[in-house]
C-alpha cells in the first residue's frame, strides 16, 4: 500500500494526478517539470513527486536529464506507428476473452458509461479513448494484458497535443466507440475485430499527421 503525505494522497494517486496533467496537455512534450510548481498544485511535498516521476521515466513518459531534472518525453512518427501496431495487436488478442466474459450487465454498464462522456473537445479526446479501451481490456481478467496496454497508451496519449486532433475525430470516435459496445454486446468476433482494427488504424493515422506536424513543421 502506498504510504500518504501531507495531502492526504498515496504515491498512486499523485501519480494519477499528475497522468491526468499529461492527458490534458497541462504538461507538453518537451516542458521542463518543476517540482515546486506540481508539489504546490497537489499540496504535497517535492518528495512523492518526484517518486512519482521515476515510476513515469520507467515507462518512457518522462525522461531525466543530469543536472536539468526531468522533461516530458517526445516521441517520433516512427515510433507512435509501432505504438499503434503493438496495441491493435494486444486488442485483437485479447479479444476472445472478452466476449466470453461480457453478460448483459456489464455491456448495459459500458453504455451508460459511454453516454455520460462527450468528446467534443479534442483535448478530451486522449484521455476518453484510453478510458474506454482499459475498461473493456478489463473484462479479460488479464492483469498483465490491462498493464501492457495502460502502457501504451500512456506512451501515445500523454504526449499529445489536442490542437492537431481537428473538430471531426472526437465525433467519428464517439461512433466508433459504440460500434465496438455493438459488437461485444453481440458477442460477434469477427465484427468486433473488424470495427476496432478501424478504430486503431484512423486514430494511428491522425496521431502520425500530429507527430509528421511535429517534426517537419515547415512542411505544413
Amino acid at each position: 500500500m502506498s504510504k500518504k503525505n501531507r495531502s492526504g494522497f498515496t504515491i498512486d494517486n499523485i501519480y494519477g494526478k499528475i497522468e491526468e496533467m499529461l492527458y490534458r496537455n497541462q504538461l507538453v512534450p518537451g516542458q521542463k517539470i518543476v517540482y515546486g510548481d506540481i508539489a504546490k498544485i497537489l499540496n504535497t511535498s517535492l518528495t512523492p513527486i518526484i517518486q512519482t516521476l521515476k515510476r513515469l521515466e520507467s515507462s518512457g513518459t518522462v525522461k531525466y536529464i543530469p543536472n536539468k531534472g526531468y522533461f516530458v518525453a517526445d516521441v517520433s512518427c516512427a515510433e507512435i506507428q509501432e505504438l499503434y501496431e503493438v496495441r491493435e495487436a494486444l486488442e485483437l488478442y485479447i479479444l476472445p476473452n472478452i466476449l466470453k466474459n461480457s453478460t448483459p450487465s456489464i455491456i448495459e454498464s459500458l453504455r451508460i458509461n459511454f453516454r455520460e462522456h462527450s468528446i467534443s473537445d479534442p483535448m478530451a479526446l486522449g484521455i476518453h479513448d484510453a478510458q474506454f479501451h482499459l475498461s473493456i481490456i478489463k473484462l479479460a481478467k488479464n492483469d498483465t494484458f490491462y498493464k501492457l496496454l495502460r502502457d501504451v497508451f500512456q506512451q501515445i496519449y500523454l504526449r499529445y497535443k489536442p490542437q492537431y486532433v481537428g473538430h471531426q475525430r472526437p465525433k467519428e470516435a464517439l461512433k466508433e466507440h459504440r460500434a465496438i459496445i455493438d459488437a461485444i454486446a453481440k458477442h460477434d468476433l469477427e465484427e468486433a475485430r473488424k470495427v476496432i482494427k478501424i478504430h486503431i488504424q484512423y486514430q494511428m493515422e491522425h496521431a502520425a499527421q500530429f507527430y509528421k506536424v511535429s517534426e517537419f513543421p515547415h512542411r505544413i
